[in-house]
Order: C-alpha cells, then structure tokens, then sequence
C-alpha cells in the first residue's frame, strides 16, 4: 500500500503585534483577514485544490462518501490519524474519500469550513492505493476519458440531427399536433 499525505511543511508563524500593526496602516485587507482569526488551528496545513487537480479527481474518481460513511475498504492508519488531526481542528469542517471502481487509489478530500456545500474549497489530504501514479498520468488518464465523452456526446448529437433532418416534416407536423412549435437544442 502506498500513501502520500498532502501536508504543508510550512507552520503557523506567530502573529507579532509589530506585524499587525504593518499590516493595519498598510491597510492590507486580505492580511488583515487571516491576522485577525490567526490561531494555529485555524490555519489548514494541507493545500487547496487547484482547478485543474478537480476536474481531474472529480474525472477519475466521481464516486464520493463522507469519510465517516465509508465502507468500501479500510483507510490506513496514517490517513486516520490525519483525519483525526483535521477533524480536531476549526479549519476544516468534511472529510471525503473519493474514489472509481476502476481505479485502486483513493482520495481524501477536504472541505473549509463557512463555505456553502456548492461553493466549497477543496483541500487535497491524501492519496493511497496499491500503485499510485503520477499527477501527470492521472491528468493523461482524464483528459483521455473526457475526449472520449465529448466525443460520444457529439456523435450522439450528430445522430439525433441526422435523424431529424431526415424526417422534418413528421418532425414539424407531430410538434403542431402536440400543440407547439418546433424547438431545436442541444441540451440534454
């Protein structure tokens, strides 16, 4: 078993009363913000996701459980003892494993506390599995699967508009009867 632990090597530094007094006649806002609650517990040691690493984690491994649900497999012991630590913290309010029946790996995700449940920042926790493989691969593997959608959703689309135009005018005429006009989309 393989695992990788996403945490920040930096730590919490000390909020000096010089330093926020810097940052209030600088009027630096954004400093102000993270000054103003700075308490080692309050500040999540694992890095946010970025776009790109959610559309790739969200491509391979869609299927989603809270931690405290999950039932698939057994979480090694230094995933737990993370999330216990995360869970103990203020920062940090959901864990989640993502994973894919195709794929051995698993990964834990977590989620900031005061966002809404549409809008949250995703932290990346960790990642295990037999083999684990390189962003770069995984990335390979998404962009693969996704052109592979796209694709089959097009031709379904190109199916659907070649159906049509071979019989518009039964297209046209069952719309009437139904009592509206024709309408063309290409939404599903």
């Amino acid at each position: 078993m393989k695992i990788e632990i996403y945490k920040e090597s930096q730590t919490q530094v000390e909020v000096s009363p010089q330093m926020k007094d810097l940052v209030d006649r600088l009027s630096l806002q954004g400093q102000q913000s993270l000054y103003n609650t700075a308490r080692e517990k309050d500040i999540c040691l694992f890095r946010q996701m970025t776009s790109l690493e959610k559309v790739v984690y969200e491509t391979l491994f869609p299927y989603t459980k809270k931690l405290t649900e999950y039932s698939a497999s057994l979480v090694p012991l230094e995933v737990l003892e993370v999330s216990s630590e995360i869970l103990n913290s203020e920062f940090l309010y959901e864990l989640e494993i993502w994973s894919s029946a195709t794929h051995q790996e698993h990964l834990l995700v977590g989620k900031k506390r005061g966002t809404s449940a549409w809008s949250s920042d995703l932290y990346c926790v960790a990642r295990w599995g037999d083999a684990l493989v390189t962003f770069e691969e995984l990335h390979q593997q998404a962009e693969s699967t996704l052109i592979t959608f796209v694709e089959t959703e097009l031709k379904e689309y190109q199916n659907q508009i070649s159906s049509t135009l071979q019989s518009v005018p039964d297209y046209v005429k069952r719309c009437m009867s139904q009592g509206h006009r024709p309408h063309i989309s290409f939404s599903k």
